[in-house]
């Protein structure tokens, strides 16, 4: 199951140490149990400064360094997902947040097979969505 490719779509402000902490949980609990194709991520200029835009740049690229950076120059959520969506090409993808934590890791065998019939998206849990 590992052999499936995955993209990874990536929305982030201008907020440096969120961006760390959150690669750095995927990285160790999820990152390295898939086949990474190609990582696109759109740094939208709110919060920080033009530093703090650079500093996230080159966190991101740190991690992935043929990753596609797009640096609009209005921050928009909808115009962010839209743009790093239309370029998924993998056949599955995995969507983030800057200010998300993998508190559990997460492999191929765990997601995979839920993609066998009909069902075409998950949803990462968290406590604050209060799902059951």
């Amino acid at each position: 199951m590992r052999e499936t490719e995955i993209d990874v779509t990536l929305v982030a402000g201008r907020r440096p140490e969120l961006l760390r902490r959150t690669l750095e949980s995927f990285e160790e609990k999820v990152f390295r149990n898939f086949r990474v194709a190609s990582v696109f991520v759109n740094i939208d200029p709110f919060c920080g400064c033009s530093a703090d835009g650079a500093a996230c740049r080159e966190i991101a690229l740190g991690h992935f360094p043929d990753a596609e950076i797009i640096e609009p120059d209005a921050a928009s959520y909808g115009r962010a997902v839209k743009a790093l969506w239309s370029k998924i090409r993998a056949p599955l993808a995995l969507h983030l947040e800057d200010d998300w934590l993998a508190l559990e890791a997460i492999a191929p065998g765990r997601v995979f097979p839920v993609f066998e019939g009909r069902v075409r998206m998950l949803s990462l849990m968290s406590r604050e969505k209060s799902w059951d």
